[in-house]
């Protein structure tokens, strides 16, 4: 659960809420990055609930960047399904069989028993592999569909997860989650846009200074990344639904579904 939805709910202290076994060695914020955070969102804010929601997004991040891309997934699922019915094409040649029942009848002493039931084992694993392999091809189309067309870059997962959670923090905070308008860069950002690129600095520095794998950390920083200021807004402004569709109530700020959420 993410905290933008969490925030409708439950956003409760760390003790109250079950979360996955954080990344190991990924190292702690420290007083000036929540100073910074909190001085970011211009108003007092719960230290605890701050620091677990950006930590645990952090540490999800490093996660989710770990995953193969939907490319990478596709490619490897079709691969399994071809090296999985190449599989089925030997044992099914006649060397092959002839071999492996010999060896049966030596191992059992001729029994004609023992090799009846060596063919019905090896029917039953062609079986499973054969449905194994279309489960693969399936799944790889499917995956397929994920991928951008045209040489379009789609947004990583991992970012996109790392700022809901920073829509609902500030909501909890009731902080409405507003972005500069794109004629108005001259001005100062609100404070739920500077309070994500503070979170955003923070993440990248708690990445690069943990000790964590270096392949695990150069993925991590670069799912973090985005084509501009504008696109970080856009993405943002996809994910918050319209800033007029909010409400105050005693858990934060509450987005009414029952208005069109997107532009």
């Amino acid at each position: 659960m993410s905290a933008r939805d969490n925030a409708k709910e439950t956003p409760a202290a760390a003790d109250e809420i079950i979360w996955p076994t954080p990344v190991a060695d990924l190292r702690s914020l420290t007083r000036e990055e929540l100073e910074g955070l909190e001085a970011a969102l211009e108003k007092p804010v719960d230290r605890k609930h701050l620091k677990h929601w950006v930590s645990t997004s952090i540490s999800n991040t490093v996660k989710l960047a770990s995953r193969p891309s939907a490319r990478q997934a596709r490619d490897g699922l079709k691969k399994l399904a071809s090296e999985g019915r190449k599989w089925l094409d030997q044992v099914d040649s006649d060397p092959i069989k002839a071999l492996l029942e010999q060896k049966v009848l030596q191992e059992h002493k001729g029994r004609p028993d023992a090799l009846l039931e060596h063919r019905t084992k090896i029917k039953e694993l062609r079986g499973t592999m054969a449905e194994f392999c279309e489960l693969a091809d399936c799944t790889a189309v499917e995956v397929g569909r994920l991928i951008k067309r045209g040489g379009q870059r789609s947004t990583s997962p991992a970012l996109i997860g790392f700022l809901q959670n920073m829509i609902g923090i500030a909501k909890w905070n009731k902080v409405p989650p507003s972005t500069p308008q794109r004629d108005m860069y001259s001005k100062k950002p609100p404070a739920f846009f500077i309070f994500v690129e503070e979170a955003l600095a923070t993440a990248r520095d708690v990445i690069e200074s943990s000790y964590i794998p270096g392949d695990q950390k150069r993925r991590a920083l670069k799912s973090l990344r985005y084509a501009s200021r504008d696109a970080l807004i856009r993405i943002l402004e996809r994910k918050r639904g319209l800033i007029r569709n909010y409400h105050d109530s005693l858990r934060g700020l509450i987005e009414d579904n029952s208005r069109p959420r997107h532009r």
